[in-house]
């Protein structure tokens, strides 16, 4: 009887490690645009460390930049440690790996081997099944990241303009806090809003939903949902800066 994987309210953390650089943004594209926290482990022997801050976390290796003892060594680091038991470790290499695949079939390898590297669709096939079979997005709508850098905001309609800053953000909506402050009723009809994301201005239709007090400061934290018919340009822009927010969180001097 198969083992049920117990599902989080927030998913699980998905690493790709020394991917190949042909596929590596538009595959983090993709899988942003499905709702999965993803990131990116440029040195292979830097990916025990990061496991062992995210134990549950689900790894896809590319090992072809190592040899077999080295990517042996790697696998056995993590396969030993008892703190790694529950990651889940994929592997992705040109090449035919039968006597390491034989090694760790039967225990750490449990996303599987795929022997495609260049190729985004077929990576998409094998990964996505492996990912809602592992519940990595939780139970979960969409993913939502806090803004450590507090980008800008300005909320606009035909009489105003009001600043703030970006709390936390998804594809579908942001949390703000505006200088100075205004009440719903006053920005019941804003009707455009201008996200700074990193230097990358989005202009968008979006409307305040609702607002909850700081607990401890004089502020309120606006809800702001994004007109469904969003364009894709600002959709990419939205996606690009989450992913940038997930790296530098995780990997905050790189």
């Amino acid at each position: 009887m198969a083992t049920e994987v117990p599902v989080s309210w927030m998913g699980r953390k998905i690493f790709f490690v020394a991917p190949e650089p042909g596929v590596q943004k538009d595959l983090l594209d993709e899988l942003i645009r499905h709702e999965y926290e993803v990131a990116v482990i440029d040195n292979p022997f830097r990916t025990v460390d990061i496991l062992l801050r995210f134990p549950d976390s689900l790894s896809f290796l590319n090992l072809d930049g190592l040899s077999d003892q080295a990517a042996d060594l790697l696998l056995e680091k993590i396969a030993v440690n008892p703190v790694l038991k529950g990651v889940k470790i994929g592997i992705v290499s040109e090449r035919d790996r039968p006597e390491l695949v034989r090694k760790y079939a039967g225990s750490l390898l449990s996303c599987g081997f795929s022997p495609v590297k260049q190729d985004l669709a077929a990576l998409k096939a094998w990964i996505l099944p492996v990912l809602e079979a592992n519940h990595a997005k939780g139970r979960r709508d969409y993913l939502r990241v806090s803004c450590f850098d507090y980008p800008r905001v300005q909320l606009q309609n035909s009489r105003q303009t009001v600043e703030g800053h970006i709390h936390n953000i998804s594809s579908v909506g942001i949390a703000c806090t505006l200088f100075p402050d205004r009440s719903d009723e006053a920005l019941a009809d804003i009707q455009f809003l201008e996200l700074n994301l990193k230097g990358n201005l989005c202009r968008l239709e979006g409307a305040v939903k609702a607002s909850r007090f700081i607990e401890g400061t004089r502020e309120n934290l606006h809800v702001i949902l994004f007109n469904p018919r969003t364009s894709e340009d600002a959709k990419s822009k939205i996606r690009a800066y989450i992913q940038w927010v997930i790296q530098s969180w995780i990997f905050p001097s790189s």
